[in-house]
């Protein structure tokens, strides 16, 4: 690939190896593409057929239980104990886009065979990365870098349904450099405070959405390397699950994250047609350092925004349908991540209402 791209991957995990703008790469991870191999914290891959937690490693579909790999006691975690960020995806295009400055398309699938990690069905699913600039006169050069993410799953048998829920799993970091690196001073607004409560096990409980300690919507909180918010939680765009359809592409971004640091003058806006994202801290990072030069890195050196459908939607009557895969159905979604460097700048409006 070439180098002067702002975003780069790799086949295992369809992976987001760099977001380089200013020379900073923006997510965590390792210089050699072979150090993914051993990947405890999921650097930039893209998590599935489950991403987060499904609640007692089981699951019911059509009146038959479905018993998962146990990897997050009592739970199964980001699709199990060889979930599809360790999978060799297959780069079936890239090329460039005309009709977009600097536009750039690549394309990975992978195939999932029924009884992978002993979900039911084989399905298919094909990831779009579409790179581009989008002119913005408060950025230096007077442009954002754009990564557009595009899911689609669909049943390839059509005998089985089956259960996806597709998220990527990038940590963040904007600060400046460190062989320590940490998110300390990073400057982060979400547009909503309203969570999914959980109980010990960071399932949701039957208690109704309810607004973050301390976090207000479309006001700024600074994140620290050691203290302040402490976060590893479902936030909701959309309160209402009736109203999630399993294909959510046709539907209009939504700022799910801003995030800016002070000293590197660097921005990311993260937005989803999603109606929910997991944002964490990072407190659980312990990454050793490897061979290749990637330093080690611990809690809070970075932060994830992880849009994607309810927590454990699968064992919830009135979350499900917006994860079960039936035949003839799609699944759908996009994220889509914005880099620039420029100064501070008024923090952005709200989403619009439901």
């Amino acid at each position: 690939m070439a180098t002067d791209r702002t975003f780069a991957f790799i086949t295992q995990g369809s992976i987001i190896q760099k977001f380089v703008i200013d020379s900073h790469n923006y997510v965590l991870g390792f210089y050699d593409a072979n150090e993914y191999k051993h990947n405890p914290a999921y650097f930039g891959a893209n998590i599935g057929r489950v991403a987060n937690r499904v609640a007692n490693a089981r699951f019911s579909l059509n009146n038959k239980e479905y018993k998962l790999y146990v990897n997050n006691d009592p739970n199964s975690l980001h699709g199990g104990k060889i979930g599809w960020d360790q999978k060799t995806w297959t780069l079936d295009r890239s090329e460039a886009v005309s009709d977009k400055e600097g536009g750039w398309l690549d394309v990975y699938s992978l195939t999932s065979e029924n009884g992978d990690e002993n979900y039911p069905g084989t399905v298919k699913c094909e990831v779009k990365y579409l790179q581009y600039k989008e002119a913005f006169a408060g950025a230096e050069g007077g442009h954002k870098d754009v990564l557009e993410i595009e899911y689609e799953v669909k049943s390839i048998d059509g005998e089985l349904d089956t259960v996806i829920n597709l998220t990527n799993h990038s940590y963040f970091n904007l600060s400046p450099p460190s062989s320590n690196p940490s998110i300390d001073g990073t400057q982060v607004t979400l547009p909503t405070n309203l969570y999914l409560p959980v109980n010990q096990y960071q399932i949701p409980t039957t208690d109704p959405p309810a607004p973050f300690p301390n976090v207000a919507p479309n006001k700024p909180f600074t994140l620290t390397a050691t203290e302040g918010p402490q976060i590893d939680h479902c936030f909701l765009l959309n309160a209402n699950p009736a109203t999630i359809p399993l294909d959510t592409r046709n539907l209009e971004t939504k700022i799910c994250t801003q995030a800016y640091h002070p000293l590197t003058r660097l921005w990311l806006e993260v937005s989803t047609t999603e109606p929910a994202f997991q944002f964490y801290t990072g407190d659980g990072i312990d990454v050793e350092a490897r061979p290749d030069g990637s330093v080690k890195k611990t809690a809070r050196a970075g932060f994830c925004v992880e849009p994607s459908r309810y927590i454990d939607a699968i064992n919830r009557d009135d979350w499900k349908n917006s994860v079960v895969v039936k035949k003839g159905e799609v699944y759908g979604s996009r994220i889509v991540y914005k880099g620039w460097k420029g100064p501070e700048l008024p923090h952005l409006p709200p989403n619009k209402p439901e």
